[in-house]
């Protein structure tokens, strides 16, 4: 089965180069929070990875966010807005080097 990494509590504002374990993350914010791109210790080409956020807030995940290193960024159509309950699910292109959207609630 999916490993997880647990409940992750999120502040207010940005997070760049958020370090993240496992392929399914829980994701809790009370407020708005923007992701800008996602590290892993070990880039494992191919890899899904579903964000489920189990907060009240909105999480953001923004498509090519400067504030995150090129290989950990997003590249989406357009910015990503998971509210309450929704979730999205993310591949990692070892061709691009960065985590592209594959679907989203």
């Amino acid at each position: 089965g999916p490993v997880t990494s647990g409940s992750l509590s999120l502040s207010n504002g940005v997070s760049a180069n958020w370090r993240v374990a496992g392929n399914v993350l829980l994701l809790s914010s009370s407020n708005t929070m923007t992701l800008t791109g996602l590290h892993r210790t070990q880039f494992d080409a191919n890899r899904e990875m579903v964000l489920f956020n189990v907060g009240t807030g909105v999480v953001v995940l923004k498509s090519e966010g400067t504030e995150s290193s090129a290989s950990n960024r997003f590249v989406l159509s357009t910015n990503w807005n998971l509210s309450a309950g929704a979730a999205g699910t993310l591949w990692r292109d070892p061709y691009a080097a960065r985590w592209r959207g594959l679907s989203r609630t």
